[in-house]
């Protein structure tokens, strides 16, 4: 788009209405008042998600996963962990490179201005510009091993980024590691670049295992990465825009205002670590990466979809009862989570739901409804019917206290999450009382009679 807009509203505006109705990507080249271009939907649809991934149809990626899942003990953790698996190790490792695109240009000191950059506001509320999505690149001050995660990052000054960080969360326990020993700890925050890197780092990763070298294992290629020119930590060499900087641990934290939500909710930026900016570099002619959260769809929901059939292969591994999983597109990636097994024991439902609670990238999921084996996760209505069916709220639904996603605006202020199990199964003798009554079916050899007869009833359908 060759039209003149703005960063501020105006383009997430245009491209929350054509996210909506299933649209492109939009590359705005003219953004008023400020330097350089700005994309918007790179990935928010599953077929750029693919183009992305090089694979025709997210499926092709199950075969895989399901390959990097294992089975058993030699699983993809193993390979990639254990002493003989060294070649492999090696052969997706990171390549170093001391010329990079992302390093065209830099920018020091009075020269560094974050409000020049196309970054975007997308709601009335919000205060200032977010950087979204981008890359946090930090490492243990102990072990060096690397962290790499997705992150939304309010500008709050000419060289000042907030960061929201859970305690719990990687980079969280990197600044506690550095607060120890009296050191601030070095950042590298990427805008744009390769999308696999992206995509890696909203899939859940042991942290024994290096997050670029997962990368590396999804586009069969190692990625390539750089050193910055201020800070003791490397970045990636195809990024767009790099910022470097460093987060002092006995700085104050401080209130960045509100951030949108796809759910619609503005979060509390509050208690946020300040990442002070000491050099951006770039490509010449960069283009930043922008996501706009929307209701239904958008770039949440394409790498949600892409999560459910990573994580699918690892729960079958982990519990072989299990058939399917769907985490449909109902609020948040955090919300629902839909479960078909094969049922073989009373209350199967209640344990092999903890075993989705269990991976790390489910663990603040709210609501897990278990089905039986023949239906559809993938279909809503099914499993909502299936719900309404079978379920006697008493027997039926259970709710347990746990870990929960501390910047969810439900549980604002709650010191622990909760969650529910809905058990939408049909139920064993030693579940209910009386008789449980049986599904109603045709007989296949009517249904194959309707089938070569249809023509003849010069019927639609």
């Amino acid at each position: 788009m060759r039209e003149p807009v703005g960063a501020d509203l105006e383009i997430a505006e245009i491209a929350a209405r054509t996210q909506a109705a299933g649209g492109p990507a939009v590359l705005f080249e003219n953004v008023r008042e400020r330097t350089g271009s700005v994309v918007t939907g790179l990935l928010a649809e599953t077929t750029r998600l693919c183009r992305a991934l090089d694979v025709a149809a997210l499926d092709d990626l199950v075969p895989r996963f399901a390959t990097l899942a294992g089975e058993g003990r030699r699983g993809w953790l193993d390979r990639l962990t254990s002493p003989g698996a060294a070649d492999v190790v090696d052969r997706f490792r990171p390549k170093l490179v001391r010329v990079a695109d992302a390093q065209q240009v830099v920018k020091l000191g009075a020269d560094i201005n974050l409000e020049e950059l196309p970054a975007l506001r997308c709601r009335s509320e919000e205060t200032c510009a977010r950087l979204s999505p981008c890359l946090v690149l930090t490492h243990d001050a102990e072990s060096g091993i690397r962290s790499v995660a997705s992150a939304v990052l309010p500008i709050v000054g000419r060289n000042r980024l907030a960061a929201l960080w859970s305690p719990y969360s990687t980079a969280g326990r990197h600044l506690t590691a550095c607060a120890k020993i009296g050191e601030k700890l070095p950042v590298s925050v990427v805008v744009g670049g390769e999308p696999v890197t992206m995509v890696a780092a909203s899939l859940p990763c042991p942290p024994e295992v290096d997050p670029l070298a997962f990368a590396g294992l999804l586009a069969e290629t190692p990625v390539e990465i750089v050193g910055c020119r201020t800070q003791e930590v490397q970045t990636l060499a195809n990024a767009e825009i790099v910022l470097e900087g460093y987060v002092d641990p006995e700085e104050p934290t401080i209130e960045a205002g509100v951030c949108s939500m796809a759910t619609g909710l503005l979060r509390p930026m509050s208690g946020a670590r300040v990442i002070h900016v000491t050099a951006l570099t770039e490509r010449n002619n960069p283009i930043l990466v922008a996501d706009v959260p929307v209701a239904r769809g958008g770039e949440q929901a394409a790498r949600t979809r892409l999560l459910e059939r990573f994580v699918a292969p690892l729960l079958k591994v982990m519990t072989p009862d299990v058939v399917d999983l769907a985490l449909p597109a109902l609020g948040t990636r955090d919300g629902f989570a839909f479960l078909s097994i094969r049922k073989r024991r009373p209350h199967h439902a209640r344990q092999l739901a903890n075993a989705v609670w269990a991976i790390d990238a489910l663990m603040a999921t709210k609501i897990v409804v278990v089905v039986d084996e023949d239906v559809d996760v993938h279909d809503t209505e099914r499993v909502l019917n299936q719900v309404a069916a079978n379920v006697w709220p008493e027997r039926d639904v259970n709710v347990w206290s746990g870990p929960s996603d501390p910047f969810d605006a439900a549980v604002a202020g709650a010191a622990r999450g909760q969650k529910m199990l809905i058990d939408a199964t049909s139920k064993l003798a030693e579940e209910c009382d009386g008789p449980w009554m049986q599904r109603a079916t045709m007989s296949e050899e009517i249904r194959k009679l309707v089938d070569d007869r249809w023509d003849e009833y010069g019927l639609e359908g």
